[in-house]
């Protein structure tokens, strides 16, 4: 099963959790995930492999009686330092440790304060894909630079936060359950790219003795496997961990 929301601490050095999927939540919603996260938790449980490999965790913070000046703000302070020592904690207990994150709503705007953050201090590149949803910030708050491939923004229809002067909103602000599979499709991809790029070299391979010389491309739907070739034999690169693979050949 995956981490449950509150077992950052549990969890933390169990070795064979490598993602730390952190979830911001919006304004005035349940628990340290809200609904919108709890829907992604249970997305990460039905995942066979994810679901063994994920830490999913909540940046709780205290809203108080004037959340939605937070949100004229940026996103609340309090959770985006949170968010980063939980990053820092992480990336720095194994070099192949990786994180997402995923924002909804003021959510989403604290994790583009975290990471202005995290890139001043070289850790925005442990985080592996960035999800904002319902994000509010009409003009961003990041640096010009920081936008790549790994940031993805989704917005439901009837969703009008963020493109008018006025906050606008509606019922379809808190309706992002829907989109939950397509943001697990993603995730699968950008993990697998993730890696790719930074084992890209040599690499120890499992009962064999050669360095693996080149790697290819993902062959196929898991985070793990990509073609390789091992002094001269192809075949397919299983990741195991801590830059240690198992080679079949083909």
């Amino acid at each position: 099963m995956a981490g449950r929301v509150d077992e950052f601490a549990t969890l933390f050095n169990d070795r064979m959790r490598d993602v730390l999927w952190l979830h911001l939540k919006g304004t005035c919603t349940k628990g340290n995930v809200g609904e919108t996260g709890r829907a992604l938790y249970d997305e990460v449980q039905r995942d066979e492999e994810l679901s063994r490999r994920v830490v999913f965790q909540g940046v709780d913070y205290n809203e108080g009686k004037f959340g939605a000046f937070d949100v004229v703000l940026g996103g609340n302070s309090e959770a985006t330092l949170l968010a980063c020592k939980y990053v820092d904690k992480w990336t720095n207990s194994a070099e192949d440790r990786v994180v997402v994150f995923s924002g909804h709503s003021q959510g989403a705007q604290i994790v583009r304060k975290a990471c202005d953050r995290l890139h001043g201090f070289n850790l925005l590149q442990r985080v592996a894909a960035i999800y904002l949803m319902g994000d509010p910030s009409r003009y961003g708050s990041l640096r010009f630079g920081l936008w790549d491939q790994r940031w993805k923004f989704i917005k439901t229809a009837g969703d009008f936060i963020g493109l008018s002067p006025l906050m606008f909103w509606t019922d379809a602000h808190k309706g992002y359950n829907g989109v939950m599979q397509d943001v697990m499709e993603s995730v699968r991809h950008r993990l697998s790219v993730y890696w790719m790029e930074l084992f890209q070299g040599d690499f120890t391979v499992k009962f064999m003795k050669e360095p693996v010389r080149k790697v290819a491309k993902v062959v196929k739907n898991g985070l793990r496997m990509m073609r390789a070739e091992v002094n001269g034999t192809f075949g397919k690169l299983e990741w195991i961990r801590n830059r240690r693979w198992s080679f079949y050949g083909v």
